[in-house]
């Protein structure tokens, strides 16, 4: 046993290497370098903080050596990168050396990381006195308002050599611009308060010191533990007569945790995650070595440079480290020995959301994204919505998002998908779409260290391009640039390929707009199954080849509960599939060693772990009330233990556990427990049997169609007095009808069967089985219904109509019989046809007549509509006359001829020129015509025809014609204006003698003339 135990401890040393470290990545934005000959030329920074350099557009590696830029290669010896012996220009060809291939540089990171882990393996002293781990966070300064402030020190650390330019104070305390203050109240709903730390320097408690140290910059990137511990301790010496830190140790323990005062340092130089320049370091949080001061120790804290290139640090890269710092928060990138598999992007502060700026930024960086959900609720920030219902939810863009469990056991610590609606806001005024955002959590998966990772964006266009280390896009919205508005198990994506287990969970008609995201939501919940559970964080994993048996104090909820199975994560130890056999025992405390009768144990199940690491039971075994102990035994496979961590954003749960190899357990049925810093990631997977007290039975009635039904489901149900019923809660509904209350109404018309499901609640939350309920809605013969259409309600006599019955319509069936009849004895055409003509005589009276239609079902069922129209009787066009009518030249005549013109019906007339004179002019005034005669030299003599109509109040139209004849004009010449009548107009004797005479008069005097010209 003591062999074991000290092979147990010497893994977990080697665990405890894991530093507490966090950075954040190179920027992804490119960086102008200038070559020798004047010329510049972009690169990008690629890698990590412990294995990195800058590519050229063509993927050409280069480090920069005595102020030039070198093609460079990687050395076979030492692993690192070095000069191919080229001086990099625009001219010089690159050696085939300088392309370094995504693999080779995935596992010289990889190499990178162990070493840096290696040198700085003394960082394990520095947490071992913090063992038992405490939660990250468990002493926060609450206010009574419930805003918890959270101290923060800023130290502006100037060097021998290089001195700070920017002060910091506004980027971090400003209150009315961007700053770490303004984006943690934000993205906290204003419950979280950088507040900054009391101290002497300067402006008195303003939070910011500004010191110089009697030392060189360090200029270090990676595996910097021995090089930055004298810089540490010389701040220290500065810091201590100007800032009290007994003062923030409020737990009184002489210790300072980021929690009680955090502490971020800004040095001098430039920051190596966006330029080449030096002095430099990388952006971090990190431990030093504990430094007393005040009586009390220290050693967390964060690091940013005074420059980025040729600006200041931007917002950015401060809040990111700030939130490993201050909050615990995890990295949402892959780690350095994993390549890119999954990932958050832009689309989160704890990934490439620190390198977001919005539009007018100069620098990335500028405006940081906001946090994911998930990482708010890991913050404590917020606490989602919780869906566990169908029907239509809404999701608010501002200080809202919602949670939904996949997972029915483990719930809050299994698989489950977070929802927020992104809109291109404030700190999100960067953000590269507007949508519904799904962050889905598969626990399945490792943190970030290997394989897929365990919190991934679940990209709505399917392509996975955040996978495969692209940038975040309008696509990873719903429904986003690809329209996107559904999700389910069966969609691409498909929601069960990201969370790891079937859901049964559907998304419909998802929108979005400004406000707020909506959806329509098809979930069943479950809340009869729960879990004995750890955390499942799997972030710092440890395989200890002797760890094959484990045990686990498990404790039931109620007396109901029965354990449905075990998720556990095992892996092979060769290659054969690893076996498994799961014991029951009765629970017995024992604070170091477990000692078990074999007799006592319970076989629940045997066989090979499954892939999905979930062990569930052919039968449900009911469980005592209170503790119970599970062992697990293995072979050819090893339990996976987690390592907690002294700041982490988990709530780890007190599981009392127990360790042991196959031999020590089948020798001395015992096992050890386990250290208090480790835990297994397991889950019993637990249920409420309600069945002996909550039983929901199926019903069925039925009901007439078009009939409301009122019914009583709990009639047959069987409830226990010890429970107190809270409701009835409907799983489906019914396809075919409405529920509301007790009452079920069928869609109109509907017959045939239809079915709803439900349950019983209890008011502790408990459920019963599923019942159904069989409706049958009785058919009932409907009335058909006769409608005419073609209503014209006015009609004229003598012509013929047509009216239609095809609209008559009826619910059961479309064979109907067609009847017409109308209250007139007129000629009908079709009178059992869905149509009607019918032939109006000529009448010399209006009248009314009614047609009806009566449609028979195949029932005999009748329905009659009825159209009353009214019938014009016909009509007598008007009876015109001609007229005629004299005028002399240049003079004008009045024409009526409307008053000799007649209508039998007694309509009044209306005139209508249709044709006009060739030579006179005319005008109309009312139904008068104006004639003016005119034309050239005063001599010209004609007839002209023209022609109208007379209309009648009916439109009856008849045609006249009218004859002007033009006389030309004399001297004496007596006009006489004609009055029109039946002959066109009339002459007194005496004028026309007169005219005779001056006729004869005129053609002497010609004809004279003529004489005498001849």
């Amino acid at each position: 046993m003591k062999m074991f135990t000290r092979k147990a401890l010497a893994g977990l040393l080697g665990l405890c290497s894991f530093a507490s470290f966090a950075t954040v990545l190179p920027s992804p934005h490119p960086h102008q370098i200038t070559l020798p000959d004047g010329s510049s030329m972009e690169v990008r920074l690629k890698g990590t903080k412990q294995f990195h350099w800058y590519e050229t557009s063509d993927g050409h590696a280069l480090i920069k050596q005595n102020n030039n830029w070198h093609f460079a290669k990687l050395s076979q010896t030492s692993g690192e990168l070095i000069s191919a012996g080229e001086i990099f220009s625009s001219t010089t060809p690159p050696p085939p050396a300088s392309l370094i291939d995504s693999s080779t540089a995935f596992k010289m990171q990889v190499k990178a990381q162990k070493l840096s882990m290696t040198q700085d393996s003394g960082l394990y002293t520095t947490l071992s006195s913090h063992v038992p781990s405490i939660q990250q966070g468990a002493y926060r300064n609450q206010e009574a308002n419930g805003v918890v402030e959270q101290p923060l020190l800023v130290v502006q650390v100037s060097f021998s050599d290089v001195t700070m330019n920017h002060d910091f104070t506004d980027l971090v305390f400003s209150t009315t611009e961007q700053s770490v203050k303004d984006y943690f109240r934000k993205n906290s709903s204003n419950n979280y308060e950088v507040i900054p730390a009391k101290e002497t320097d300067g402006t008195v408690n303003d939070g910011v010191v500004s010191i110089t140290l009697a030392q060189n910059h360090p200029n270090c990137i990676n595996q910097c533990w021995d090089t930055f511990a004298p810089v540490f301790e010389e701040i220290y010496s500065k810091l201590d007569p100007l800032v009290n830190f007994a003062e923030f140790d409020k737990n009184l323990d002489a210790s300072i945790t980021p929690s009680e005062l955090s502490v971020m340092f800004v040095f001098a130089g430039y920051d190596r995650a966006v330029g080449s320049e030096n002095p430099a370091i990388w952006p971090h949080k990190w431990n030093h070595a504990p430094i007393t001061v005040d009586g009390v120790k220290i050693n967390s804290y964060c690091l940013f440079a005074d420059y980025q290139s040729d600006h200041q640090s931007t917002l950015g890269v401060i809040v990111h480290e700030l939130g490993h710092l201050m909050l615990a928060l995890p990295d949402l990138y892959p780690g350095t020995d994993n390549p890119d598999r999954g990932s958050v992007g832009k689309w989160g502060l704890m990934s490439g959301g620190s390198w977001s700026m919005k539009p007018g930024d100069l620098y990335a960086g500028q405006t940081p994204s906001n946090m994911l959900a998930w990482t708010k609720e890991a913050a404590g920030f917020v606490t989602p919505q919780v869906l566990t219902s169908s029907g239509r939810k809404e999701i608010q863009t501002t200080n809202d998002s919602a949670v939904i469990y996949i997972d029915p056991y483990l719930k809050e610590k299994g698989s489950r998908v977070y929802l927020e609606n992104r809109q291109a806001q404030d700190y999100d005024a960067g953000v590269p779409g507007e949508g519904l955002l799904v962050t889905s959590v598969n626990i399945n998966n490792q943190a970030r260290n290997n394989g897929p990772m365990q919190v991934q964006i679940l990209q709505a266009d399917g392509l996975d391009e955040l996978g495969r280390g692209w940038r975040a896009d309008n696509g990873d919205v719903f429904p986003g640039s690809t329209n996107q508005n559904s999700l389910s198990d069966s969609t691409r994506p498909s929601l069960s390929d990201f969370v790891g287990i079937n859901s049964e969970v559907e998304f419909n008609n998802i929108a979005s707009d400004l406000n707020a995201a909506s959806f329509d939501l098809n979930m069943i919940d479950e809340p009869n199954k729960y879990s004995w559970a750890t955390s499942f964080q799997r972030s710092y994993l440890q395989l200890y080849s002797n760890v094959n048996v484990a045990a686990f104090a498990i404790n039931t909820r109620d007396s109901l509960s029965v354990l449905d199975g075990l998720h556990i994560n095992t892996h092979p130890a060769g290659i054969e599939d690893t076996q498994y056999k799961l014991w029951l025992f009765p629970y017995q405390p024992a604070e170091h060693v477990l000692s078990v009768t074999p007799a006592e144990g319970q076989l629940l199940a045997q066989g090979y772990i499954p892939a999905n690491n979930r062990i569930l039971l052919d039968s449900s075994i009911s469980l005592p009330n209170g503790k119970s102990t599970l062992i697990l035994e293995l072979t050819d496979g090893v339990i996976e233990i987690e390592q907690k961590r002294v700041e982490t954003y988990i709530n780890y749960s007190e599981v009392e556990s127990w360790w042991a190899s196959n031999t020590d357990f089948s020798d001395h049925n015992q096992l050890i427990a386990i250290y208090p810093w480790q835990q297994y990631n397991f889950g019993a997977l637990l249920r409420s049997d309600t069945s002996s007290v909550i039983t929901a039975r199926n019903d069925a009635f039925s009901v007439d169609e078009d009939t409301v039904a009122s019914y009583n489901l709990r009639d047959n149900d069987i409830v226990d007095f010890s429970q107190q019923i809270e409701g009835v809660e409907i799983i489906t509904p019914p396809s075919s009808g409405q529920l509301s209350g007790m009452d079920y109404t069928p869609n109109a018309n509907f017959h045939g069967n239809d079915s709803f499901t439900y349950r019983l609640k209890t008011t502790e939350g408990l459920t019963s089985n599923v019942a159904t309920v069989d409706i049958t809605v009785n058919s009932i013969n409907d009335l058909p219904t006769a409608v005419i259409s073609n209503r014209s309600t006015t009609i004229s006599a003598g012509q013929h109509f047509t009216v239609s019955g095809l609209e008559s319509t009826d619910v059961e069936s479309s064979n109907l019989a067609y009847l017409w009849s109308t209250s007139e004895d007129y000629v009908l055409f079709g009178k059992r046809s869905s149509q009607l003509t019918v032939s109006l005589p000529h009448l010399t009276v209006n009248k009314t007549l009614d047609v009806t239609l009566t449609v028979t079902d195949e029932s005999g069922v009748q329905s009659s509509d009825t159209v009353t129209l009214n019938i014009l009787a016909s009509n007598n066009v008007p009876v015109t006359q001609d007229d005629s009518v004299t005028v002399t030249y240049g003079d004008s005549v009045s024409i009526k001829p409307l008053e000799n013109d007649t209508d039998a019906d007694g309509d009044n007339l209306s005139l209508i020129l249709t044709s006009l004179p060739s030579k006179g002019n005319t005008s109309i005034q009312g139904n008068e015509i104006i004639y003016t005669a005119t034309g050239a030299h005063g001599q010209a003599q004609w007839v002209e025809t023209f022609s109208y109509e007379a209309v009648d109040e009916k439109g009856g139209r008849a045609s006249g014609e009218i004859t002007v004849t033009v006389q030309p004009k004399t001297k004496t010449t007596t006009t006489v204006t004609s009055t029109s009548s039946s002959s066109g107009g009339s002459m007194s004797l005496y004028g026309v003698l007169v005219l005779l005479a001056l006729g004869a008069f005129r053609g002497v005097r010609t004809r004279r003339k003529s004489s005498t010209i001849h």
